[in-house]
């Protein structure tokens, strides 16, 4: 304020002193206090240094022989191992594998209505080593449901029946003994056929298979499905191109034949192909089958030719059997029903028109009409089934002269060996990783799209600061919002000479310009850097799309125990980590400068962090709905329900105080308001002027990019919970103690008809007969030792054991609903 006089420059402040840059008048202090240095540090180094050095690491080895190619061509990390290890085998211990199934059940509830739906209703057969048995019947008949009973892959609904492998329960290793080709094709369109079997070999061979091997392996393969020819062409898809679909086909089934499993069953594999694709990709089976291998498969009706290749026929109706032997027996049985089957008809097209339901009275007189139900009771009572169960009993007391002879030691388990590795994995998780790493960094580096979006993204961020540049901070050559906002603080421009009335015009017309300014800049710099933080998260929710395509891959090969859960999260976690420090790097820079951010290194740093913070952070939501979520469309717009969320409670819009308190958390949750927070206060640090108190606000900032990268771990965390919920799921499996179970079977017993309670039939006499053999067997099950888990299955299993022999004892007859309930 003026002194007395208040006209001269020697007792007041001039207008001249009043106009000069503040950056002449005062020094602007910086300050980084201890706890900030080390967030710093610790931030750089976990989520920059990192993540870049562990790509590096599972890369540069690729670099080194000159790409995928020269990695191939010497064996890989095994060449290494190779010197180490034996030349063994490593494939399991089974060498062929008879499956059988006596009195399937499977039953689901539907949703919304009640009631169960009983889909498969006593099913039995028996699939010998050497074999190509089809599976066949109308639509909805209950044909994949079976194979994924027997592949023990579904995870709904309850099943009843005896599955055995060599004559043994199915236990922990019957997926790595087991290879199950499911109806859609899962192939990366950018990789080669020869690259693809690389990587597969990679995940589910051990470290004792050399690369001598490993390469037969893979050539030996693409001769068995005739892809030889085509193995260094890239697999496509039907836009871009590339292999035809029978070609894709069998390269999905060269996929499980890698590992030479004792068992193969097939979901459709001919569907979608024309006759001439269909016999390629049957004959190729029949080739694999004539090895002693174990071979299922549905199909629909297969030309004469093709349906020649099969050595057995299961035949399903609405759940049940109508017929299960030899091909060859196929016109015996069914003349012996009243059904002629002349030889110039194919045997596939009479059986599947069979299984249709038909009336009396629409055929043509004098033909006799044989309905599905009589065909259903006369195999019940036919000498193949009495075959089929006693073949069945046979294996069951371990007589069976198919039964491999390494099954007769007590020791060897339903899979054999167990599988070397990390928590029955065939490697280390180390190894899964890395081979993850590698096939992920060979597909996005062939991928245009996903190269251009990193360029596009960053034009963008530049364009956007460009026009901040030139249009919300009028002038070019405005200062920065704390300067204004120092300049009132020190009463430097608004400060009003009442003594001289003739300046008092003036200086409020100046003090109202300084306001106007102060706020134009400040809200434009605040809308500024909203719009930063806003654009980092939504531009993640690219990976949606790209974690639940990945997913399919991820459900295919951790059930056949290539990979575990945790080794496909660290990769993913490795990968938006590496994603989030070339961001940090790399857009930081296209968006602070042309922005007219402050020339700070302390405040450079916070936007580099809150850049890579935002990143990781967008990524983990992303990742983690895409776990929860199994649809594109659902995914998707959870995510932008989240962002407008995040977005309305980070401060910008609402200021946090106005949030009711009750829904405060809310705010502190939104990683927006952590990400907008420590942009804006990164704008103000350093305001205590020279010779005045100090006002540190690094240590807030600093705390606010810190908890940005928490919130992303939180998310991976999160989202891995989510993968493990969703795959340990499993249908309920009462094995032969089921309600719909029958333990003994009669030669020429007919079983109840659908509907009806069996278990109620079961006489009280068979189970008391049974009932101390089956009380050792299972108390053998329920023995507690091994994880939780598994615990908690076997104890669940005493129970409904407990439950349904009390309901049996006292003959008491439960409706299906109410014993499921109970």
């Amino acid at each position: 304020q003026g002194g007395g006089e208040g006209k001269g420059d020697e007792g007041g402040i001039s207008r001249e002193e009043r106009g000069a840059p503040m950056s002449e008048t005062f020094k602007y202090v910086y300050r980084l206090d201890a706890l900030s240095l080390i967030a710093i540090a610790l931030l750089f180094a976990i989520f920059v240094l990192l993540p870049i050095a562990l790509w590096v690491s599972f890369i540069l080895p690729l670099w080194r022989v000159g790409g995928l190619e020269g990695w191939i061509a010497l064996g890989g990390h095994q060449q290494r191992s190779s010197r180490r290890t034996s030349s063994k085998k490593s494939e399991s211990a089974v060498e062929s594998a008879l499956l059988s199934f006596k009195s399937v059940h499977y039953t689901v509830q539907l949703p919304g209505k009640k009631g169960d739906l009983h889909v498969l209703k006593g099913v039995s057969g028996v699939l010998p080593p050497g074999s190509l048995t089809a599976i066949m019947g109308p639509s909805g008949c209950g044909k994949s449901t079976l194979l994924d009973v027997l592949a023990n892959t579904k995870n709904v609904g309850i099943i009843e029946g005896d599955v055995r492998l060599n004559g043994r329960p199915r236990d922990g290793t019957f997926r790595s003994v087991c290879a199950y080709v499911m109806q859609e094709d899962c192939c990366h369109k950018t990789l080669t056929v020869r690259e693809t079997l690389w990587f597969t070999a990679a995940l589910r061979l051990g470290p004792t298979v050399s690369r001598k091997e490993r390469l037969d392996r893979i050539r030996d393969t693409l001769v068995d499905v005739d892809l030889t020819h085509v193995a260094d062409t890239r697999i496509g898809d039907d836009v871009s191109g590339g292999l035809s679909g029978g070609q894709r086909r069998r390269v999905t089934i060269a996929i499980e034949l890698i590992s030479k499993p004792a068992l193969v069953l097939l979901d459709e594999p001919t569907s979608g192909l024309d006759a001439y694709g269909a016999q390629q990709v049957v004959s190729s089976l029949r080739r694999f089958a004539d090895r002693g291998r174990t071979l299922a498969c549905t199909i629909h009706q297969p030309r004469a030719e093709t349906f020649a290749l099969f050595h057995q026929l299961l035949l399903i109706k609405a759940g049940e059997t109508m017929y299960f032997g030899p091909v060859s027996k196929i016109p015996e049985h069914f003349e012996a029903c009243g059904v002629p089957c002349p030889p110039s008809l194919n045997p596939a097209d009479i059986v599947v028109d069979l299984t249709y339901t038909k009336e009396r009275g629409d055929r043509d007189v004098g033909d006799r009409c044989v309905t599905p139900d009589e065909l259903v009771r006369h195999f019940k009572n036919s000498k193949l089934r009495r075959e089929t169960i006693n073949r069945i009993l046979a294996i069951e007391a371990g007589t069976d002269p198919d039964l491999p002879s390494e099954m007769q030691d007590d020791k060897a388990g339903a899979g054999g060996a167990v599988p070397q590795g990390d928590a029955g994995y065939p490697n280390s998780l180390w190894t899964q990783v890395g081979v993850l790493m590698r096939r992920q960094y060979t597909i996005d580096m062939r991928d245009l799209g996903y190269k251009f979006t990193w360029f596009f993204n960053g034009f963008v961020f530049a364009l956007n600061a460009a026009t901040y540049l030139l249009v919300a901070q009028p002038p070019l050559s405005a200062k920065a919002a704390p300067v204004y906002r120092d300049a009132l603080e020190s009463a430097r421009v608004c400060n009003l000479d009442t003594d001289a009335h003739d300046r008092l015009v003036d200086d409020a017309k100046m003090c109202g310009e300084a306001l106007t300014n102060l706020t134009s800049v400040e809200y434009a710099h605040k809308g500024f850097l909203f719009l930063v933080i806003n654009a980092l998260f939504i531009n993640e929710a690219v990976h949606v799309p790209g974690v639940l395509f990945d997913k399919r891959f991820f459900a295919r090969e951790h059930g056949a125990r290539a990979y575990s859960a945790m080794a496909w999260h660290m990769s993913w976690l490795i990968k938006l980590m590496l994603t989030a420090a070339i961001k940090l790097l790399v857009y930081t820079p296209c968006f602070y400068f042309l922005g007219q951010l402050r020339l700070d290194f302390t405040a450079y740093t916070a936007a580099a962090f809150v850049t890579g913070g935002m990143s990781f952070a967008g990524s983990a939501v992303a990742l983690l709905l895409a776990c929860i979520i199994p649809s594109l469309g659902a995914a998707s717009t959870a995510f932008g329900c989240a962002v407008l969320l995040y977005q309305n409670v980070c401060g910008f819009f609402l200021p946090i105080s106005a949030i009711p308190p009750y829904l405060v958390w809310v705010a502190w949750s939104s990683v927006f308001t952590y990400g907008y927070y420590a942009l804006i206060n990164s704008q103000q640090l350093g305001s205590a002027m020279s010779g005045g108190g100090d006002k540190v606000e690094d240590r807030q900032v600093f705390t606010f990019n810190v908890l940005l990268f928490v919130w992303g771990l939180v998310f991976h965390f999160f989202a891995f919970l989510a993968t493990r919920a969703v795959n340990s799921k499993h249908a309920i499996d009462l094995g032969p103690n089921g309600p719909h179970a029958i333990d003994i079977i009669k030669e020429g017993e007919d079983a109840p008809r659908p509907g009806r309670a069996r278990w109620a039939s079961v006489r009280d006499a068979t189970v008391q007969q049974h009932q101390e053999d089956r009380w050792s067997t299972l108390l053998e099950k329920v023995t507690l030792v091994g994880p939780p888990k598994e615990k908690i299955g076997r104890l669940r299993n005493l129970f409904i054991y407990l439950h349904l022999s009390a309901a049996r004892q006292k003959n008491v007859g439960k409706s299906r609903s109410a014993w499921t309930q109970g």
